[in-house]
C-alpha cells in the first residue's frame, strides 16, 4: 500500500484515536458488549445501544441522519421518475 499509511500496524495507537468516535464505540460494543462493559472506560459508548431496540437505534443521531438523507434522496429519485412519465 502506498500513501500515508504506516508499513506496520499499531493497534494500541489506533484504539487511542478511535476511542473518541461514538460510532466506533457503538460498533465495538455491539460486536463484544460484555468485553466492552467489563473493560469500561473510554471504549464504552455514552449510551450503549442494542440492535433489539429498533426505536432507540433509529433515533440515534448518526442513524437518524443517514436514514433521513437516504429517504430524501429516494424521494428525489422517485420524483424524477414521475416527472419523466408526465
Amino acid at each position: 500500500m502506498g500513501g500515508r499509511w504506516p508499513s506496520t500496524a499499531n493497534p494500541a495507537r489506533a484504539l487511542q484515536i478511535l476511542r473518541h468516535s461514538e460510532v466506533f464505540k457503538q460498533a465495538y460494543h455491539v460486536a463484544a458488549p460484555q468485553a466492552v462493559a467489563d473493560r469500561g472506560g473510554p471504549l464504552l459508548p455514552a449510551r450503549p445501544l442494542s440492535l433489539a431496540d429498533e426505536a432507540a437505534v433509529a433515533d440515534w443521531p448518526a442513524v437518524k441522519s443517514t436514514l433521513s438523507e437516504f429517504c430524501q434522496g429516494y424521494d428525489r429519485f422517485v420524483n424524477k421518475i414521475l416527472d419523466r412519465r408526465r
